[in-house]
């Protein structure tokens, strides 16, 4: 399983496209609500048109990524903290956001058989006390991610 990896220096050797990886970056300035949050996510992926900017269209599109060339998809989320901080009609749902993204990485870690075959994904998000806690109240795993400039090595600590 590839859990959650959390962050605290943003690790800029690490989040660079190339022909096998695609990354992306989520910033949460840029999701103040659900319908931001939807449409800046539809973009980013290049959903197609059927996405149905829900969580359930979220799940489906996230766990297929057939339009994607890359092997490999690296999600980046930044400034966590402001995603869907003027939300008011679905409080939960950056918190359910996050369940998703723990379903998707444990659907693409299975070795099932799927529609898009020999494809990775991982989830990075920087790592603030607010999102430590969110995921220890909801028993989401995760883990530190260490990055030392000097070297390209990472190391982590799991929770």
């Amino acid at each position: 399983m590839h859990p959650i990896k959390l962050f605290i220096e943003k690790p800029d050797q690490k989040f660079q496209s190339s022909d096998h990886v695609l990354n992306i970056t989520l910033d949460g300035k840029e999701c103040p609500d659900a319908n931001s949050f939807y449409s800046v996510i539809q973009k980013l992926f290049h959903f197609p048109d059927y996405f149905g900017k829900n969580l359930d269209g979220l799940f489906d599109c996230m766990t297929d990524l057939s339009w994607i060339e890359q092997k490999h998809i690296e999600l980046l989320i930044c400034n966590p903290d402001q995603m869907m901080e003027c939300e008011e009609h679905d409080t939960d749902l950056f918190i359910n956001f996050l369940f998703l993204i723990d379903e998707v990485l444990i659907e693409w870690s299975l070795d099932a058989e799927r529609l898009v075959p020999n494809k990775t994904f991982d989830c990075f998000i920087e790592g603030t006390t607010k999102i430590q806690n969110q995921l220890d109240e909801n028993d989401i795993i995760y883990e530190w991610m260490i990055h030392n400039q000097e070297t390209a090595d990472n190391s982590t600590f799991s929770s």
